[in-house]
């Protein structure tokens, strides 16, 4: 009887240090497309298994359906989609489940470790940021061409033609949180970043 006992529990032990576990991940990349106002976006599969990985399925919102492990880049119109949400189901070979959503706002999760950052060329100063009142955008290099200036939905909110290699910004009528700029030199250069307005 005891020799069955122990069988037993070696057999469950063995059961769950086996267990089969799956976790569905992905980051992504997101810029705003302001000639054609839609937001772009890349995405890349982290999901993970000790087993191996049958099947994947892309799904979002207003139809988007990705095809293959990390899949095509796609544009979305954000006045139409918003939020625009993604979604990651796997299935492992033995059954195992998982699925991970994420709302894909502008900039990028891939690389990093605190969430959204953005690109800001090193020939480009934005000052003081966060900012209350003005911003001054500085370049030492190329003469501004325009500015945008849009919410975390890809939304345009300010849209300005500005000149010279130094530009300062203001708009009372802008509400408090997270805003992103994209500004353009005369080369067609485009720079963007995040800001803060308090």
């Amino acid at each position: 009887m005891k020799v069955v006992k122990l069988f037993f529990a070696f057999l469950f032990c063995n059961t769950i240090s086996a267990q089969v576990t799956c976790t569905a991940s992905f980051c992504f990349t997101a810029y705003l497309d302001s000639v054609n106002n839609k937001v772009c976006v890349t995405l890349q599969n982290l999901s993970v298994s000790n087993d191996s990985i049958s099947s994947f399925t892309w799904v979002g919102s207003c139809g988007y359906s990705g095809v293959g492990w990390n899949p095509a880049p796609f544009c979305y119109t954000s006045s139409l989609c918003n939020p625009f949400i993604v979604t990651i189901q796997i299935q492992t070979l033995t059954g195992c489940n998982s699925s991970f959503s994420d709302t894909i706002l502008i900039g990028q999760t891939c690389g990093t470790t605190t969430g959204i950052e953005k690109f800001i060329s090193f020939d480009l100063k934005v000052f003081p940021n966060p900012f209350n009142s003005t911003l001054t955008f500085q370049s030492e290099l190329e003469e501004f061409k325009e500015l945008i200036i849009y919410d975390f939905t890809g939304k345009i909110i300010d849209r300005k033609k500005i000149s010279g290699k130094s530009f300062v910004y203001e708009n009372p009528l802008l509400e408090k949180g997270i805003l992103f700029f994209e500004i353009s030199d005369k080369q067609n250069t485009i720079k963007r970043g995040k800001l803060i307005f308090e």
